[in-house]
């Protein structure tokens, strides 16, 4: 998914004023493209897209989508884009489709 237009800078302090409160303390972060953040990659890739996340909520566990969602796949697979994600500052990759396929591919990625 690619958020072409601007971020609404309401929209935006309004997921910043309701997310601490949440329970869990833990933020989903989505394989969108926030031009504003970072022009060529998904937020769950993208260092200045997390960093902007832990700037403005830095005790919640930031937690990627599926990293096994189509387009992943197909761009990098589930290997790359979970390096990616963790170079990025990413805490937690969520991995939900394939864990079995992919088992053998993630198990040295720590």
């Amino acid at each position: 998914m690619d958020i072409s237009d601007a971020l609404p800078a309401a929209q935006e302090e309004l997921f910043y004023a309701l997310a601490p409160k949440m329970f869990g303390d833990a933020v989903l972060v989505s394989h969108a493209i926030v031009r504003q953040w970072d022009h060529d990659n998904p937020a769950t890739l993208s260092g200045a897209a997390i960093g902007r996340l832990r700037g403005r909520l830095p005790k919640t566990l930031l937690i990627t989508d599926d990293m096994q969602m189509q387009g992943l796949q197909k761009a990098l697979g589930t290997r790359a884009a979970g390096l990616r994600a963790l170079a990025a500052g990413i805490d937690m990759l969520c991995i939900g489709n394939n864990l079995f396929d992919e088992e053998a591919e993630m198990t040295d990625i720590a």
